[in-house]
């Protein structure tokens, strides 16, 4: 009975963090972008970057262990191309038999793989997208996959700049007893640098279930290698990401970068972290 009670508890927990299908797509794909209150980030200026992440999502609840890496290449002044891959490894929950008699434990998880592209046009305008592949397995007998991609263009000068982007476009992934709608969303959002040490960035997102959310973050670099970050994100419990405050700093020598987030005052988040390691050339 107690073993029941519990796994019914974490079940629903987890529910609460990621009613949406396929809630992975909603999460950061790095730490400094998890920071800064969930807004993605554009690429660097480098030629090229490739990082390594690991972190832990709502720990309290579905205990999810992301583990993946991510990275770009620019081919010429105008071409770059985009690689990301991540899993999602959910803690291990207590499985039963037709009879009610405890048969094992099944540890879910969902691994996304992405390859995308942009264009620059001009000087000031930038364009691109990227395709995603998706495996979600929630229970033994409930396995699903999901083909969705990005469009996105922004509009920028030195001092700021604009984007619009739809992300998650795809038909729906079915795990066996009906579809279910991917957490397709519009979004528009820009950056602003009122000083050459401050980064100001903001994001509005209109989820196709309904859903809206919304995020602010800022950057200030203290030195020339050391950055601090602070964010916050609003969402919603049921259909997308819960809301959260996000810290996070960020550090870099040599080509070397090292950056880590914090997630607090979420009762379905809080405590979630992510750290990057990578190298850019």
């Amino acid at each position: 009975m107690k073993r029941t009670l519990a796994t019914l508890i974490v079940l629903g927990l987890a529910l609460q963090v990621s009613a949406q299908a396929l809630s992975g797509l909603l999460i950061p794909s790095d730490a400094r972008s998890l920071a800064l209150g969930g807004i993605q980030q554009n690429h660097g200026s480098a030629i090229g970057s490739a990082q390594a992440i690991f972190g832990i999502w709502a720990p309290a609840s579905a205990g999810s262990k992301i583990v993946g890496g991510d990275g770009y290449f620019r081919f010429g002044d105008r071409l770059t191309i985009s690689f990301e891959g991540r899993d999602f490894i959910d803690t291990p929950y207590e499985i039963s038999n037709h009879k009610g008699a405890y048969s094992g434990t099944f540890q879910p998880y969902e691994f996304i793989l992405a390859l995308g592209g942009s264009f620059i046009i001009n000087d000031n305008i930038e364009a691109g997208l990227k395709i995603k592949s998706v495996t979600s397995i929630i229970g033994e007998a409930a396995k699903g996959g999901a083909i969705c991609g990005d469009l996105w263009a922004s509009y920028g000068t030195e001092k700021w700049s604009a984007r619009l982007a739809f992300r998650n476009l795809g038909p729906a992934i079915d795990y066996g007893n009906g579809p279910s709608a991917l957490p397709m969303l519009a979004a528009a959002g820009g950056e602003w640098r009122p000083i050459s040490k401050l980064l100001v960035t903001g994001e509005a997102s209109v989820l196709f279930s309904g859903a809206l959310m919304a995020g602010l973050g800022a950057e200030y670099d203290i030195a020339d290698f050391v950055s601090a970050r602070a964010g916050f994100h609003y969402g919603d419990s049921s259909k997308a990401l819960p809301s959260f405050a996000s810290v996070g700093l960020g550090g870099h020598i040599a080509g070397v970068n090292l950056d880590a987030a914090y997630i607090f005052g979420s009762p379905a988040t809080g405590n979630s972290f992510m750290v990057g390691l990578g190298y850019s050339f």
